[in-house]
């Protein structure tokens, strides 16, 4: 006679679930760090060039 166990759990493995391990959000939304990431670098970027034109070109005052 066996007795099922009342700590079983069903594992179900997908491709999204093996790609993002436990940072898998089940809500369907982008994580905020990815968000953060792809707008921070081009904001970093954009200070680069604003840096880059105050010391060449019209606003070097050379």
């Amino acid at each position: 006679m066996t007795q099922s166990n009342p700590n079983e759990q069903n594992v179900e493995l997908n491709r999204t679930s093996l790609y993002w391990g436990e940072m898998a959000d089940t809500t369907g939304r982008i994580p905020l760090w990815l968000v953060g990431t792809v707008t921070g670098i081009p904001v970093i970027g954009l200070i680069g060039v604003f840096f880059y034109g105050s010391y060449s070109g019209l606003g070097s005052s050379l």
